[in-house]
């Protein structure tokens, strides 16, 4: 499905991000996730778990009638503690 390979990237490009800043998708504590059709929640939360097989979080599931820009499909909030203590 396109919007399945489209939204990979993004999810690669924040993991990557996320490794460089010294966290790890097991500190991600809430998602909140954005669509524009209710039609897209089953492709963009596969894509969601694929990459947060580890990971214990709570999310919420928004449908709105746009985003930031009229391209944009899904939008994911994620939200993490670090606890320097454990690092």
């Amino acid at each position: 499905m396109i919007l399945a390979r489209r939204r990979s990237r993004p999810a690669r490009i924040s993991s990557h991000l996320s490794r460089k800043l010294g966290d790890t998708i097991e500190d991600i504590c809430k998602l909140t996730i954005y669509v524009t059709d209710a039609s897209y929640r089953p492709a963009v939360y596969a894509v969601v778990d694929r990459y947060f097989v580890n990971a214990h979080h709570c999310s919420t599931g928004v449908v709105v009638k746009g985003l930031a820009t009229s391209d944009l499909l899904v939008e994911i909030d994620a939200f993490g503690v670090i606890d320097e203590r454990n690092r």
